[in-house]
């Protein structure tokens, strides 16, 4: 920069007036503070458009021209204003040129020459090779060709200054004064020179500059990074790598490190609250101090809440109990033949896989479109057609079994009923040993195997045949076409696990299955960010639905749409399946798949009406997604829209195979039923409990305010909403109506779950009352079955006697946790009684719920709401057992 001179033009058309040598002297100074100004007004690049995109609060890697602008990616560097509302390079200009001597009514004419010549100088100093500024052909917006400048930031570098300038006007500080002024924005200047001791005693610079000095944690560095399920597993590796090697000082984690790390050097790990258990908080506090050289230090934030505060106070409850044993369960009949499956499957792919092949741990099963022998539909480039791509069995074994127009499906239903099979029949039978299952023929186990694996292709491949299908037909768009290619996609790129699990024909624990995305467009930072937006279904109704937003990799993610589907006209079902939650006079809720005709209340045996229209729930199948012009950014913060609900028809629909329990527990006329793989639903009303509003164009979603039909009572801006796959285009024209009103955003499991009616019993069961018998249960089972209670989840609903408690497998698939406890129902009643109880002590002292019974992290919302009545509930069992006194 400071070899660059006036330009000879320039200092040829200057008025005698004009201080030339004052020019030429401060001429490298004044085209620094002019390419501050390209800076400010983002004409700079990171490097590239995915960051000039999305790693600044607002967007970078726009171009300056001369005179010429386009939106928001051409600036024109001589500003079209003059006098009090001119640009910031203008009123600097004019300013400047003023110092040199100009006169007022010159001051216009020289003001173009000057950044004219500062232009010029600028380009030939880029055409000349300079790397940190650049000088291109732009299109302008009358569709001519224009010079621009653009800076390159990963070319310039910091340097220390020789002296500093602060202003007298702003009180700002500036590297460097020309003429004694700077390009504020408010246009006024007067920088004098400063030494450091000035700025040592000034009242706004003294304390940050000792701090900066003299503070122990500025020589230290902090450099903090995230870690989480939320990132993708090679940047949560990269990340973990420099952690423990000091590049990174400061690791802000989830559960994702609570196991499995040992870094040595680890000195202190701050807890943002408390953990569910002890055992929680032992691993995760027992990530420091591993080293014996040297002290660590574990801090708890305790958050305002019921079961943090009473960790607070008496931490010696919570620290000093006893940790559950680790225990091993091989009688669940249905787990166990999911086990037996993997079994087979393995070998299958173990008989056609080339010896020393390497494939992770969710792909050792391939993926399903592969799997059933599908093509895949390409992605299109322009309008030329293309085939789709068949899958690729190339380098695979071909045994005597394998038949060669079958697809791998048909292959492995040939596996299993050959002989080749039949010589593992002794390794079968070792793994089923003292199992749930011992006894079984295997021939029926393998004809049970065929049977459900060919429904589960069934039902996939009738799927996917509609996407090929819709993807075929003749005129539409490439975009609606690579729309469809881009879900299908998803479809076929799932793996065999995650597909076989969710069905509940392979086991599912341990694996990400059942999970919904927050989807990223690539046009707004999706491609090649490190993030990986996956929960499983029910989270996600809780934090993907619209208007949520999340915070991952550093940068904050608003939800704005559900995903549709391209490959379906049918709005009813594009978007995902439909259902109705209906309720009846007597308080009874249930939901189904069909719209409901009759008045009379779903639940068997209740004499209530339907008490309203019902409230329609949409089921996403494809998740949620951000919007194009609501990029990921640096700024803002977690939120969270609306609160989810639980609930399930599994005791409800006539399709459902059910198992009754009278007398249940040896308690005259308490009735329980067992289901195996029933529904759970979850469902999120919104920010207002009236469901959402879901454009049927783009997806693009609301919580709503009111109820409503077409465009009646929308949400606030929600008839002039951009298309989220668009920066600018409105979605909607004055006359559209294509909406979905008062959509309650739902998700469901697949899990077993018994069903204990309480209210059969008689008076003085209330609500309280089965919810705290439920926490009871839940506790109490977990603790018979040495399992966290975590695997459990409890709900408490109204059936035709009154209140009822549903407990649940929290592992979709189901675990059997809840069908033992069922077989053994006096001694799960019997130890629910000490649950509540604990001691005399304790029964005198606590009325509603501590930790020594039943306060956990599960249990707070409803202790909120006053529905945890320990005492009252202990008394109702008491008396039902036969154990009142």
């Amino acid at each position: 920069m400071e070899a660059l001179s006036v330009p000879g033009s320039l200092l040829g058309q200057l008025p005698a007036s004009v201080d030339a040598e004052r020019l030429i002297s401060d001429w490298p100074s004044f085209l620094a503070d002019l390419c501050d100004t390209l800076r400010i007004d983002g004409s700079i690049t990171l490097g590239s458009e995915s960051s000039d995109r999305d790693d600044f609060s607002r967007p970078l890697g726009g171009w300056m021209s001369l005179r010429s602008r386009w939106g928001g990616w051409l600036t024109p560097f001589i500003g079209a204003r003059k006098g009090e509302t001119a640009s910031r390079r203008n009123r600097f200009a004019a300013r400047f040129l003023s110092r040199l001597g100009a006169g007022s009514n010159d001051l216009d004419a020289l003001l173009e020459l000057l950044l004219q010549g500062a232009f010029e100088s600028l380009r030939s100093h880029a055409v000349g090779g300079a790397r940190w500024i650049k000088a291109q052909q732009r299109e302008d917006s009358a569709g001519g060709s224009v010079t621009a400048l653009q800076l390159h930031f990963k070319e310039l570098y910091l340097r220390p200054i020789d002296k500093g300038y602060l202003c007298q006007v702003g009180g700002d500080f500036w590297p460097r004064s020309v003429a004694g002024l700077a390009p504020t924005g408010a246009g006024d200047s007067n920088l004098q020179a400063v030494t450091s001791t000035d700025l040592d005693e000034h009242r706004r610079f003294r304390r940050l500059r000792r701090a900066y000095r003299d503070d122990g944690i500025f020589r230290m560095g902090l450099w903090a990074e995230e870690h989480s399920a939320q990132l993708a597993s090679d940047e949560n590796r990269r990340l973990q790598e420099l952690f423990s090697v000091g590049a990174r000082n400061v690791l802000s984690a989830t559960t994702t490190l609570e196991v499995g790390i040992d870094i040595g050097g680890l000195s202190g790990v701050m807890l943002a609250n408390v953990p569910p258990g002890k055992a929680n908080y032992l691993q995760r506090s027992g990530r420091a101090g591993r080293r014996s050289d040297g002290s660590s230090i574990v801090v708890t934030f305790a958050r305002n809440n019921a079961y943090n505060l009473a960790v607070f106070q008496k931490f010696g409850e919570f620290y000093y109990r006893p940790l559950r044993r680790p225990k091993v369960l091989l009688s669940r009949e249905g787990v166990v033949r999911r086990h037996a499956r993997a079994f087979l499957l393995g070998e299958f792919f173990r008989s056609i896989y080339p010896r020393g092949i390497q494939v992770g741990a969710m792909k050792a099963y391939n993926l399903v479109g592969w799997l059933f022998g599908q093509p895949q539909i390409p992605f299109l480039q322009d309008d030329s057609p293309r085939e789709v791509i068949p899958p690729d069995y190339s380098g695979l074994h071909r045994p005597d079994w394998w038949h060669s127009d079958d697809h791998p499906g048909a292959q492995f239903v040939r596996f299993i009923r050959s002989e080749s099979a039949a010589a593992l029949h002794s390794q079968l039978k070792a793994l089923l040993e003292a199992t749930g299952i011992v006894g079984i023929p295997l021939s029926d186990l393998i004809e049970d195997t065929v049977c459900s694996f060919r429904d589960i292709e069934k039902d996939w491949s009738v799927d996917y045949a509609e996407m090929l299908k819709a993807w075929a037909v003749p005129g539409i768009a490439r975009r609606n076409r690579n729309a469809i290619a881009h879900q299908a996609k998803s479809l076929w790129m799932t793996t065999v696990i995650e597909e076989l699990g969710s069905r509940r024909f392979l086991p599912r624990y341990g694996f990400p299955i059942g999970l919904q995305s927050l989807t990223v467009p690539e046009t707004s930072g999706g491609s090649g960010a490190p993030v990986r937006l996956q929960r499983d279904g029910i989270l996600a109704v809780s934090e993907y639905v619209p208007g949520s937003t999340v915070l991952a990799g550093g940068r904050t993610y608003t939800s704005r749409a559900v995903l549709r589907s391209w490959a379906s006209g049918d709005y009813s079902t594009e978007f995902g399946q439909r259902a109705w939650k209906y309720s009846c006079t007597l308080g009874h809720n249930w939901y189904t798949y069909l719209p409901v005709e009759t008045n009379a209340c779903g639940v068997p045996g209740c004499l209530g009406r339907r008490a309203d229209q019902g409230q329609s729930l949409l089921i996403p199948k494809y998740g949620y997604s951000t919007a194009v012009w609501d990029p990921p950014s640096w700024l803002g913060s977690q939120e969270r829209v609306g609160r989810t609900q639980v609930t399930t028809t599994s005791f409800v629909s006539a399709d459902v195979k059910t198992q009754v329990f009278e007398d249940f527990g040896g308690v005259t006329g308490l009735r329980a039923r067992t289901c195996e793989g029933g529904e759970v639903l979850a469902f999120n009303s919104g920010e207002n409990q009236l469901g959402f509003a879901v454009c049927l164009r783009c997806g693009f979603a609301d919580s709503e305010k009111k109820i409503g039909i077409g465009r009646m009572d929308l949400p606030n801006r929600f008839e002039a909403h951009v298309h989220v796959e668009d920066a600018h285009r409105l979605c909607w024209s004055s006359k559209d109506d294509c909406v979905l009103r008062n959509q309650h955003l739902a998700a469901v499991g697949n899990t077993d779950l018994p069903e204990i009616e309480f209210g059969r019993l008689g008076a003085g069961l209330d609500q309280a009352v089965a919810t705290t018998l439920g926490h009871a249960l839940r506790l109490a089972g977990a603790d018979l079955l040495e399992v966290d209670a975590r695997e459990l989840g409890v709900t408490s609903v109204r059936v035709s006697s009154g209140w009822a408690t549903q407990i649940f497998d929290n592992v979709h698939g189901g675990s059997g946790h809840v069908i033992e406890l069922a077989a053994n129902a006096r001694e799960w009643l019997e130890r629910t009684m000490q649950t509540l109880f604990v001691s005399e002590d304790h029964d005198l002292s606590c009325s509603s719920a501590c930790l020594q019974c039943l306060l956990t992290t599960a249990s707070q919302f409803d202790y909120d709401l006053g529905l945890i009545t320990r005492r009252a509930a202990h008394k109702w069992l008491a008396n039902q057992l036969g154990l009142a006194e």
